[in-house]
Order: structure tokens, then C-alpha cells, then sequence
């Protein structure tokens, strides 16, 4: 078996982290040589770990796009359902006017009946005084 200085201290056996341990190095148990399948095993394992942060990376990404194009959907819904609130209000303005139109109309059409009823009432007690003053003259 071949034998290689430890890639993860250099060969030293310490690392700089001295707080663990008093910075033995955890690959090489302190003793800077290696075997190396040790080394292969280990450079597989960093590309693993890569390799999962990459896809780990790209699952995270994919989540935000679907959210972001959720939250776009419904941002579409809202601004569709403003525009049709919008256009309800400017309808229920224009028939409300219209009836308020239609109601003057009706009030006018009302006066106007009533004047002329009023106007026939007179008439007519005109036309009975004339046709009483006549008949009070023909007597």
C-alpha cells in the first residue's frame, strides 16, 4: 500500500485548529502519512460533499422560482381582480346616475302631470263659472 503525506495537515499531523483536540489532525490520527486510498476516499468525499452543496443549491433555487412564479400568479389574480373591482364601481356609478336620471325624469314626468292636472282643474272651474255666468245671465 502506498503511502502519501496527509492532505489535510501537509504531513505535520496538526492542523490549526488547536482548540480541538490540541489541533491533532483527525485524518492522519497526528501521524502525516496517509495511505493512498485514504486520500482517494477523501477527495471523493469533498467532491460528494461539493457535489450535494451544488444540488442542495439547486433544490433551494428551484423553490424560490416556484415561489416567485407563484407569487407573481396571484399578484396577476389581484391585479385582475382590481381591474374588475375598478370596472364594477365605474358601472354601478354609470347605472346609479342612470337611475338617478331616470328618477329625476319620473319626478319631472310626475310635476308635469300634476301641473297640467292642476292646469285641467282650473280650466274645467273656469269653464263651469263661464257656463254658470251664462246661465245666471240667461235667467
Amino acid at each position: 500500500m502506498k503511502e502519501v503525506n496527509c492532505p489535510k495537515c501537509g504531513g505535520s499531523g496538526k492542523t490549526e485548529h488547536t482548540h480541538i483536540l490540541y489541533g491533532v489532525c483527525f485524518l492522519c490520527k497526528g501521524n502525516g502519512i496517509v495511505s493512498h486510498s485514504v486520500v482517494i476516499l477523501s477527495e471523493e468525499k469533498k467532491q460528494a460533499k461539493a457535489d450535494a452543496k451544488i444540488l442542495k443549491a439547486q433544490i433551494q433555487k428551484d423553490k424560490m422560482i416556484k415561489e416567485l412564479k407563484l407569487i407573481k400568479e396571484v399578484e396577476h389574480k389581484n391585479y385582475l381582480t382590481r381591474l374588475r373591482i375598478q370596472n364594477l364601481e365605474s358601472s354601478i356609478l354609470f347605472y346609479n346616475d342612470l337611475l338617478d336620471t331616470k328618477k329625476l325624469n319620473t319626478e319631472l314626468e310626475k310635476e308635469i302631470k300634476d301641473l297640467l292636472k292642476t292646469d285641467e282643474l282650473k280650466l274645467n272651474e273656469e269653464k263651469n263659472n263661464i257656463i254658470n255666468n251664462c246661465n245666471e245671465f240667461r235667467n
